[in-house]
């Protein structure tokens, strides 16, 4: 008899939706952004890009329900799903409100739920996309022996001065070193950065290192990152809605200045 696995997908409000797959044809990857505009939109983005790449990989994207209801009629590839988790964070409305109970909600209240849906996915999950600031995302993979690839939205040079930090012996105490980082830490909730700094300190335990930026922009940071994490770091460049922007004859035609310059064309030379 031959096996087959249902994939189900769940959506506040409707049905379970049922498709069958073959097992051993799918790469199955869970994308697991921090709840966020500024993480959701390069996560997904960067989900467009690899499916655009590979038609046999199925990406299965987790977010609260309240995001899924903010996202859900956007466009997306057939093999990009939306998954979500509760609603166990505060709104997004009331984000602003207590920034660093929102934040503290996002350590300690999502991994449960994001477990569990975990548990009812199939086929079974290839490998685990998190944002760095998804604090449990490491460990959840190590937990099923899962291969987590760790996504940073900022410079690589902002992750490089927040891991050299945490490798210092005296903490506070030799801040001065790091010069750049004393505003970051006087600008910010000291309960928002240690747990920020915690989420970096999981960087080490992850098998990828996926990084917004290009690799010519910041050569020292990269070589340097890539000689001392023992596994794959990777500059994928600005996660932005390339295959939107490709078909876009409205961006195209702002491109060309008045004076006859195509700016898309001098940037890509």
């Amino acid at each position: 008899m031959e096996a087959t696995s249902a994939v189900c997908y769940l959506i506040p409000g409707r049905a379970e939706t049922t498709e069958i797959v073959d097992p051993t044809s799918v790469l199955h990857v869970v994308a697991m952004p921090f709840p966020g505009r500024g993480h959701i939109n390069p996560m997904m983005n960067l989900c467009k890009l690899l499916s655009s790449r590979n038609p046999q990989l199925l990406i299965t994207f987790a977010v609260t329900e309240e995001w899924l209801g903010f996202i859900s009629s956007d466009p997306k590839p057939d093999n990009v799903r939306l998954a979500s988790i509760p609603n166990v964070i505060p709104a997004e409305r009331l984000k602003a409100a207590d920034f660093p109970a929102f934040y503290e909600a996002v350590m300690t209240k999502m991994e449960a739920p994001f477990e569990q849906l975990l548990n009812r996915l199939e086929p079974p999950v290839s490998t685990i996309i998190a944002d760095v600031e998804v604090l449990w995302g490491v460990e959840v993979g190590i937990r099923r022996n899962i291969p987590v690839a760790l996504f940073w939205t900022m410079s690589a040079k902002f992750l490089s001065m927040l891991h050299r930090f945490n490798l210092l012996d005296n903490g506070d105490q030799e801040l001065d070193q790091i010069a750049e980082l004393g505003e970051v830490f006087e600008a910010n909730d000291p309960k928002v950065m240690k747990l920020a700094l915690e989420c970096i300190s999981m960087v080490p335990k992850a098998q990828y290192l996926l990084l917004t930026s290009v690799y010519e922009l910041e050569p020292k940071i990269f070589n340097s990152l890539q000689a001392e994490f023992p596994f794959p770091v990777y500059p994928i460049g600005p996660a932005i809605p390339y295959l939107e922007l490709e078909y876009d004859s409205n961006v195209i035609s702002v491109s060309t200045s008045d004076n006859g310059i195509d700016y898309l064309e001098w940037l890509d030379s």
